[in-house]
């Protein structure tokens, strides 16, 4: 992607963009707001996140094929290639009745669609500032929301309401709004959320320069890909060495007691899955078929990573490509927004898959959204020449 102009995005971008941040941020996931202790009833009480998901859905299929169909955006060979193969192993999913790996598909699909619509562009100050309005009312709900004793928000986990969170926070960090900012890092460590402290952590050590410097030219850790495998063997390394020790405490703690005791509960629970996942893997489960939104007899847990969910989910052939497309997007952000790709990095190899579906596209908005904020600042300096303002790797 070239340097990005002074273009304004077109209408029909900004309605999608605003939209999906209306749903993601400022609409409520849930109408209860106090909620039991037991994390394994909270998909009781998400009934109006799952209607939303479905409405994002047709809203990205929507964006998607008027770009595609009606528009008629250009699309290289490669990426045709890609998209075509891609669509055929959905295909023979579906044939068996697997129908949410047409979820990764429509938004590797999508994510590609936009990223060539958003080219040379940037968001207009005016929607700009209807994005922080949505981000500072889901900043809001965390007064509302609990979970047990915990504060949260509507998503109600406090790790996944956690990492919404940040995605606003790394908005306001980047417009330097610091009360905003503020307002957010507060609300974050009001919820004891230990990936929200980690992601915050990374992104303000790597936000400094000579940091991000070592990391890049030193540690050679330049490309998302490289990121990406790296996470993966330390979090295999881990969940290893976690299972294998009988040092662990089997309690889950709910107090900010849970901050120094890392070897809980939780954090076991968590590294069985991950192994759990791989073995079965190696005795060649999740090849051709994922568990999809369910959990079959012989799993006690999801596993907590982004890529070994995206397995789990949709089988090695279909997460395979759907990571390959995250990758490619992520790769398009890295040199300018590299803190904010390493600190997200915290999420993806600890908890959800995040880099997958909707995930894909709100990775993307909110990387756009940080590079445009960084453009109008530096249009705004005048002393700077045209050849500093903030680049994508090209398409």
């Amino acid at each position: 992607m070239s340097t990005i102009g002074k273009r304004n995005i077109d209408t029909l971008s900004n309605i999608f963009l605003a939209l999906f941040f209306l749903v993601y941020f400022a609409i409520p996931k849930s109408t209860s707001f106090i909620v039991p202790g037991d994390f394994r009833l909270i998909p009781e009480y998400l009934t109006p996140w799952y209607i939303q998901r479905y409405a994002l859905l047709l809203l990205v299929f929507a964006y998607f094929s008027y770009y595609l169909l009606i528009k008629q955006i250009k699309v290289n060979k490669t990426a045709i290639q890609t998209i075509f193969w891609f669509g055929v192993f959905v295909c023979f999913q579906m044939l068996y009745e697997d129908f949410v790996s047409f979820y990764a598909y429509l938004a590797a699909a999508s994510a590609y669609i936009l990223l060539l619509n958003l080219n040379n562009k940037v968001i207009g100050e005016s929607t700009l500032r209807l994005l922080f309005l949505f981000c500072f009312l889901y900043v809001l709900q965390f007064c509302f929301y609990r979970i047990g004793v915990r504060i949260t928000s509507s998503f109600l986990d406090p790790n996944i309401s956690g990492y919404y969170l940040f995605l606003c926070y790394l908005i306001f960090r980047t417009s330097k709004k610091y009360f905003l900012s503020t307002t957010a890092l507060l609300a974050g460590a009001l919820t004891l959320s230990r990936n929200f402290y980690l992601a915050v952590f990374l992104y303000e050590v790597v936000n400094l320069e000579y940091i991000e410097n070592f990391l890049k030219n030193t540690l050679f850790l330049n490309s998302v890909l490289k990121i990406t495998i790296l996470s993966i063997i330390t979090v295999s390394a881990a969940s290893y060495y976690i299972v294998n020790s009988d040092n662990y405490n089997i309690t889950i703690g709910s107090t900010y007691e849970r901050l120094t005791n890392l070897n809980d509960g939780s954090n076991y629970s968590r590294a069985k899955a991950n192994i759990v996942m791989l073995e079965r893997l190696g005795e060649g489960d999740f090849i051709f078929r994922g568990q999809g939104t369910g959990m079959d007899a012989n799993s006690e847990h999801r596993p907590h990573n982004a890529f070994f969910r995206a397995i789990y989910r949709y089988g090695l052939f279909i997460a395979l490509l759907s990571i390959g497309f995250f990758i490619y997007c992520a790769n398009l952000f890295l040199n300018y927004n590299y803190a904010i790709v390493i600190s997200l990095f915290s999420y993806y190899s600890i908890l959800n898959d995040f880099v997958t579906g909707n995930e894909l596209i709100l990775f993307v908005l909110v990387n756009f959204v940080c590079l445009s904020i960084k453009n109008h600042q530096t249009n705004e300096k005048s002393t700077l020449s045209s050849n500093n303002n903030p680049r994508l790797s090209s398409l």
